[in-house]
């Protein structure tokens, strides 16, 4: 099935947010993701990731490096466990 831009997405028609899984409540939407410099859309994300990849700048770059931060930290935080 696809939605109204015509996206097929499994993961639009579930309510799913293709980045986190999570999956919305009733009152809560999915925003069409836009690629910045085609504005060909990419995909159906919800609102907590869509605003997250556009602090980033929309740099995939800089996704990956807070990425590795994230993960940098969780490690070290869990070596004493």
């Amino acid at each position: 099935m696809k939605n109204h831009n015509d996206i097929y997405d499994e993961d639009y028609e579930e309510g799913r947010c293709i980045i986190c899984n999570d999956m919305l409540e009733d009152d809560s939407r999915l925003t069409i993701d836009l690629d910045f410099d085609t504005d060909l859309p990419r995909g159906n994300i919800c609102d907590n990731c869509y605003i997250g990849i556009n602090h980033m700048k929309n740099s995939p770059e800089l996704l990956r490096r807070s990425s590795e931060y994230c993960e940098y930290w969780r490690d070290v935080n869990t070596l004493d466990d």
